[in-house]
């Protein structure tokens, strides 16, 4: 298959997932949040932040090392198998690592042991999350198993939502739905894997986990340094004030994934196929990101302006009347969208792919270190709008931070040769 119809099939393939992803939130998010009311849905997400701390220590670097990994040895079949091997076992080594610390976290720590029930169902997504290997069917640039199955976690989350999730005591049903859906779905891909592909686990060596470690290590600095200033965010401001103020940021923040998600299918498509043509050639592969770059601004930008100027109907539409609070807080993140791609594809597609992970590392770290001074001052001053204004300050030094090093480190070192 060449190229360019590769590149179509997956975008195609990823594009009816994000499709799904916006039309299937747009049915539930606005059924829950009235259902479960601010408070509820903002328990729900403050255990879904909580958690997803543990979904970063499993996902490690892999779903960028891995994907890689996977990219260049696409023809090696004893190769696959022995990385696909070593990456699945981490995995799972990770998560009992994980398991542990989250259920002391849940004997000792006060906040959790109220609602320890409710955590402990919506731990099951890091394991779905876990059995779930995203990075063999990206590397292989194979997105239409993706696809199908996220298809199936949405889908089925959906009907057992609208079927189950009645008033807001069925709130316990919420991440039981969603947890059981992952796991089902990881085992799926697993038997779709060792059907299609002949892969099959074998046991690695220590070398090989310690190897995938070293490999996936500045990612995994990188993807935990984001989090502390995005996941964090509904983390940090749950701890500093109530369910009901989470409820009001989170449902606004949600709208605003869903607009973030809509170029995903383009950064997800390319940063194989970016890694494939930097392994040839460079200069291509610079070409490429500058033109992807100018081809997505435009489109993203737009929505941006629509969110800003139309913020307080869409809240209204989609979350009802009781949620006008999140209005204010979906209008000062309305550029997030904007530059959360800029700053993918200057240093995810960027500096990533040109083997230059320690300087995505060194942008996360300074605005992780950045948000845990800025995001708790203003939320005791401001709650959840001053969350949103410390959120989109410490996105705009991001930003700033990967041009200063796409042009130096790339740029700069592309001209000089």
């Amino acid at each position: 298959m060449s190229d360019k119809k590769r590149l179509i099939e997956n975008f195609l393939s990823l594009a009816i997932l994000q499709g799904l992803n916006y039309f299937l939130p747009f049915i539930t998010l606005p059924y829950l949040v009235r259902v479960l009311g601010p408070e509820n849905y903002g328990l729900v997400a403050f255990a879904q932040a909580f958690v997803q701390f543990f979904v970063l220590i499993t996902d490690y670097g892999f779903n960028l090392s891995a994907t890689n990994q996977i990219s260049v040895e696409r023809d090696n079949h004893e190769k696959l198998r022995s990385i696909f091997s070593s990456v699945f076992v981490t995995k799972i080594l990770l998560m009992i690592i994980a398991l542990v610390t989250f259920s002391l976290l849940l004997v000792f720590v006060p906040k959790f042991k109220e609602n320890q029930l409710l955590y402990l169902l919506t731990f099951g997504t890091v394991i779905g999350n876990t059995l779930f290997p995203v990075w063999f069917f990206q590397g292989l640039e194979v997105m239409k198993y993706i696809t199908f199955l996220n298809v199936i976690i949405k889908i089925s989350s959906t009907f057992g939502i609208f079927l189950f999730v009645k008033t807001s005591d069925d709130i316990l049903l919420l991440p039981l739905i969603n947890s059981i859906s992952f796991i089902v779905v990881g085992v799926i891909s697993l038997i779709i894997i060792k059907k299609n592909y002949n892969i099959y686990l074998v046991l690695p060596t220590i070398k090989e986990v310690r190897e995938q470690l070293i490999k996936g290590w500045h990612v995994f600095l990188t993807t935990i340094s984001i989090s502390l200033y995005t996941n964090a965010n509904t983390f940090i401001l749950g701890m500093l004030t109530n369910n009901t103020i989470v409820g009001y940021y989170s449902s606004a923040e949600k709208l605003i994934s869903a607009a973030n998600g809509m170029m995903q299918p383009i950064t997800q498509v390319f940063f194989p196929y970016i890694g494939r043509v930097a392994n040839n050639s460079k200069e291509q592969a610079v070409i490429i990101i500058i033109k992807l770059l100018k081809n997505t601004f435009l489109i993203v930008g737009i929505v941006t302006v629509i969110i800003f100027i139309f913020s307080k109907e869409i809240v209204s539409l989609t979350l009802g009347e009781q949620y006008l609070e999140s209005a204010k807080v979906l209008k000062i993140l309305s550029i997030i969208p904007t530059l959360v791609l800029i700053s993918n594809i200057v240093a995810i597609q960027g500096l990533v792919n040109f083997n230059k992970s320690r300087y995505v590392s060194q942008i996360a770290i300074t605005a992780g270190i950045i948000n845990l001074i800025a995001a708790p001052l203003f939320i005791l001053q401001y709650k959840h709008i001053g969350l949103a204004i410390s959120t989109v300050i410490v996105e705009v030094i991001v930003v700033v931070q990967g041009f200063y090093f796409f042009y130096k480190k790339v740029l700069m070192e592309r001209d000089s040769r």
